[in-house]
Order: C-alpha cells, then structure tokens, then sequence
C-alpha cells in the first residue's frame, strides 16, 4: 500500500525531535499539531528538554525600520537576548538598519 503524500511532508507544525543536547540558536514555530488531528497548541521551552535544562528561553524576537514595514514577528531559542536576536537576524535576512526588539517570553 502507498503512502500518503501528506505522510511523506512534515509540516512546519509537527512537534520538533528532541535533541540530547542544545544546537545553535534558532527560530521556532509558534504553534505545534500534536497528535492525529487537527489540534495545535503553542510551542513551549518544555517541548525542547535539551534547551531548557541548559537554561535557555524562548524569546519573541521583531525587527522594523523606522516609517516602514516590518519582519514577522517569531519565536526563538536562545541562552541569551543577543543570540536570539543573532539567529532572527540571520534566519529572516534582516538588513543592518533595522531595529530589532527581543522580549523574554514566561514559560
């Protein structure tokens, strides 16, 4: 029997592996499919076991220019604010000019 197409495709909301240790800074979803259905939660620090017991967070991260439009906002993990704001730099091709605010979030 062949598989779904759907089955050979992860999305962008499936729940993230677990990792044995922390990997570099990066962008995460904002929500999470958890299950067969169609049920998203919000991604969390505890969805990433590795991060959170090295002391890491989960930073919403935004970048604009002044009188202009700006970047999507996301959601980040990072040990520190400048990291996070290092990897949304990076993960959106954010030009230097801009302004970039990190907030930590409460888990």
């Amino acid at each position: 029997m062949a598989k779904s197409p759907e089955a050979a495709h992860p999305t962008a909301h499936e729940a993230p592996a677990p990792r044995e240790k922390p990997g570099e800074p990066r962008v995460i979803p904002e929500f999470r499919r958890e299950g067969e259905g169609q049920a998203v939660f919000p991604t969390r620090l505890a969805d990433f076991p590795a991060e959170a017991a090295a002391g890491w967070a989960r930073w919403k991260v935004s970048a604009a220019h002044k009188g202009e439009a700006t970047w999507s906002n996301a959601y980040v993990l990072a040990k520190e604010e400048k990291d996070a704001i290092d990897a949304y730099k990076a993960h959106f091709e954010v030009t230097p000019e801009a302004k970039v605010k990190a907030r930590k979030m409460p888990d």
